[in-house]
């Protein structure tokens, strides 16, 4: 909604300048430092992680058996991910590096779990759901520990 500026008789449009051409992460970026400029914005990170349990909370009570379900876990997961970005915002984090980092990480900790099952003697195809976890936390292990040394 645009309000009247009085000194300039004109409509005010705060989000006139987003660039919508943009990666829809940069425009979430941009529409947030704007609202900031205006002074909308939590004052730290611990208000943002807040809002985050909140929307999750929302997400949750959103998945019924209604058939507005998929509408409203759609607007909900939206509002989770735009306060999320929020979040990466208040630590001066890319939200698009932290997701590609994020990807990256989970390729590598897959590649990891299917050679540990295939070393069990099953493939991918094969392995229960069970293995399948099992085999994720030993990959998840495995990259916590520290480098063996050449002896």
């Amino acid at each position: 909604m645009t309000k009247e500026n009085p000194k300039l008789k004109k409509p005010i449009d705060p989000f006139a300048e987003v660039n919508r051409n943009e990666s829809i992460l940069e425009v979430s970026m941009q529409i947030q430092k704007i609202a900031q400029h205006y002074g909308f914005d939590w004052s730290n990170a611990k208000g943002v992680i807040a809002k985050l349990y909140e929307e999750l909370e929302e997400i949750i009570e959103a998945d019924t058996d209604t058939p507005e379900r998929e509408q409203r876990i759609k607007e909900e997961l939206g509002d989770f991910l735009f306060t999320a970005i929020s979040l990466a915002r208040h630590y001066s984090i890319d939200p698009e590096v932290a997701l590609d980092e994020a990807n990256h990480k989970f390729e590598c900790r897959f590649e990891k779990m299917v050679e540990i099952i295939e070393a069990s003697g099953s493939t991918i195809l094969d392995a229960t759901k069970e293995q399948m976890e099992d085999a994720w936390h030993q990959a998840k292990q495995r990259e916590k520990a520290p480098p063996r040394a050449n002896l």
